[in-house]
């Protein structure tokens, strides 16, 4: 519907050139009752924003603000408290099975071979736990830093 409207922009040529939205911008739904509308040249925004207001939709383009340093950091601050959530959990589930190990091994439920190897399981599984949990954040700050 939005990618099938027509709008007008500069040409190559000096003149103006009628093209959809869709052939010079992609729309993408951003849930409930808002899109975004990413063009792939920046000369083209303003052109598209008008043809989005001049539209019989009741349309009202907003420009994405653009990054600042505080905003970065404020980011890069929220992704450091959810890994370390996370690390947390992962720390959390490895102590709950640490406990229903040591339940276990009290009760005499388990031969005691097979409590060590599932110890030695579950320590490794903690281990790549706590690992993916700062490849997630390393990556994340990277992409934040750009």
């Amino acid at each position: 519907m939005i990618e099938a409207l027509s709008v007008e922009v500069n040409s190559s040529g000096g003149g103006k050139e009628k093209t959809r939205i869709g052939a010079i911008a992609s729309v993408v739904p951003k849930g409930g009752r808002s899109m975004q509308v990413f063009c792939a040249d920046e000369g083209h925004v303003k052109a598209v924003m008008g043809a989005l207001q001049a539209s019989d939709y009741s349309l009202t383009p907003q420009l994405e603000k653009s990054v600042t340093a505080e905003t970065r950091q404020l980011a890069q601050a929220e992704a450091k408290k959810a890994a370390e959530k996370a690390g947390l959990e992962v720390g959390n589930a490895r102590a709950e099975a640490q406990k229903r190990f040591r339940k276990m091994e009290l009760e005499k439920r388990v031969v005691v071979d097979e409590l060590r190897k599932a110890h030695k399981g579950m320590e490794d599984v903690a281990k790549q736990g706590q690992a993916q949990v700062k490849t997630v954040l390393d990556a994340a700050l990277k992409a934040l830093s750009r």
